[in-house]
């Protein structure tokens, strides 16, 4: 129920007591792990404090119980005050309890939308880059309520308004390593400005700030109260730029170099690099964009050299994004290009292999015709050997018979016989006796034989 705060279209104008836990409680759901509780350390700065030109005054809150005096003490000077919250890394919790976020909300009385900021830092719930978060917010509220906003401290009838301006700007940072340099950082940035007609009083909330965002409030005006809003957010968009740069010539310099073009997933890879990175451009051109519309809105007595600061920001972000597109484009056509190389070079290891399996096929046609003129051969012969085999069924009973009657057991000797005509009587008997046991064997041996081959056909 309270994690659906946020997307409701109806939000208070600000945060009090009284709805501030609600959002927190929101916020906690959201991001489990986003308070730090125990390790609070905030950085509070004011500039021009008490109206004294250039008069700074810095203090660093590492107690829960000391947070809520020392933020009334410098939301009481009439310059601007800047409070810094910071992470251990990028996806660390907050040096910040919930007890001491609550003390902030309820003495700057910023905007529910605020809380959002949080939302885009610490560890994402399902992995890197879940949770993109650019652009901006802003609103605008006339009069300011000193009763909803208590930074709105002064007790004059003369009307008064209260404008907010919220972002997360996003830059690369290197961090260092051989494998992947850069590192996506994040700057969280609410600007509360409570302006009278000769007056004003700003309140800037900065989340894990840079070495640059710390130098803000030393770059305040000396002096002036109503200094054009945009000047210090002109300095810090303008101090990521040569990260920017760089880490863009990281990447123009490994497409020159071929060396992300060594297969498709590296391609794919340098890809998403320079996706996230135009993405990350946009949204700090979105931010741009909507510091024109803040300065158009301004009126002082260093408008144009506000705008000039601003537009040549712009441009230089302008060109940032034109390079990265560029390099996109080129990306694009690369991975085209790998693409039908590699079509093709699949193309010909398929005609190879084709080629192939054709060689391949004519042997085993080949061979087959080989097998088939050996297995004609081989029947040719078996052929030869069944007429050799029937010749021999026929003539082995023959040759047995005769080999029994060339032995002295049954020959008798057809010359010693009494008369001629009992040696032809003889000779015709034994003739006989011969053809009849020959005959006699020889279908012997085929009814035999033929049995024989039944037997095995029907088995078969």
């Amino acid at each position: 129920m309270a994690r659906g705060v946020f997307d409701t279209c109806i939000l208070p104008s600000a945060l009090t007591p009284d709805n501030c836990d609600v959002f927190i409680r929101a916020l906690e759901e959201a991001k489990p792990e986003i308070f730090s509780p125990g390790n609070t350390k905030i950085r509070l700065e004011s500039s021009n404090a008490n109206g004294g030109p250039g008069e700074q005054v810095s203090d660093v809150v590492a107690d829960d119980e000391e947070v809520g005096r020392v933020l009334q003490k410098h939301l009481r000077y009439q310059g601007d005050t800047f409070i810094f919250l910071f992470q251990n890394h990028s996806w660390a919790p907050f040096n910040l309890s919930r007890a001491a976020l609550r003390q902030i909300v309820t003495a700057v009385g910023p905007h529910p939308e605020f809380l959002r900021l949080f939302r885009g830092f610490g560890e994402p719930p399902s992995g890197y880059q879940t949770d993109f978060s650019g652009g901006y917010s802003s609103h605008t509220e006339v009069p300011c309520d000193t009763s909803s906003s208590p930074s709105c401290t002064s007790t004059e009838e003369e009307p008064r308004y209260s404008s907010g301006f919220m972002y997360t700007l996003r830059y690369m940072a290197a961090n260092g390593r051989s494998q992947c340099p850069w590192s996506d950082r994040r700057i969280g940035v609410y600007h509360m400005r409570n302006a009278m007609r000769n007056a004003s009083k700003s309140v800037w909330v900065v989340l894990q700030p840079t070495v640059a965002a710390l130098e803000l409030p030393r770059a305040v005006p000396a002096g002036s109260h109503q200094h054009d809003p945009t000047r210090l957010h002109v300095l810090l968009l303008r101090s990521i730029l040569p990260a920017w740069t760089a880490y863009l010539t990281y990447l123009d310099t490994c497409e020159n170099k071929h060396q992300a073009f060594t297969g498709s997933q590296d391609i794919q890879y340098y890809s998403d690099l320079l996706h996230n990175a135009i993405l990350e451009l946009k949204s700090n051109m979105e931010i741009l964009a909507g510091l024109q519309r803040m300065g158009a809105s301004h009126g002082g007595g260093n408008k144009a050299s506000a705008d000039h600061g601003l537009d040549t920001c712009v441009s230089q972000f302008r060109t940032n994004l034109s390079w990265a597109e560029d390099m996109l484009d080129r990306t694009k056509e690369a991975s085209t290009l790998m693409a039908l190389l590699h079509y093709s070079q699949r193309a010909r290891e398929l005609a190879f292999d084709t080629s192939n399996m054709n060689h391949v096929a004519n042997a085993t046609k080949a061979d087959q015709d080989t097998m088939l003129l050996l297995a004609r051969a081989a029947k040719k012969d078996s052929e030869i050997m069944k007429l050799i085999a029937f010749v021999s069924v026929v003539y082995l009973p023959c040759s047995l018979i005769t080999a029994l009657f060339s032995t002295g057991f049954v020959t008798v000797s057809l010359t010693g016989g009494a008369t001629e005509a009992y040696d032809t009587r003889r000779a015709l008997t034994q003739a006989a006796i011969y053809a009849v046991l020959a005959a006699a064997l020889t279908i012997l041996t085929g009814t035999v034989v033929y049995i024989l081959r039944r037997r095995t056909a029907v088995r078969a």
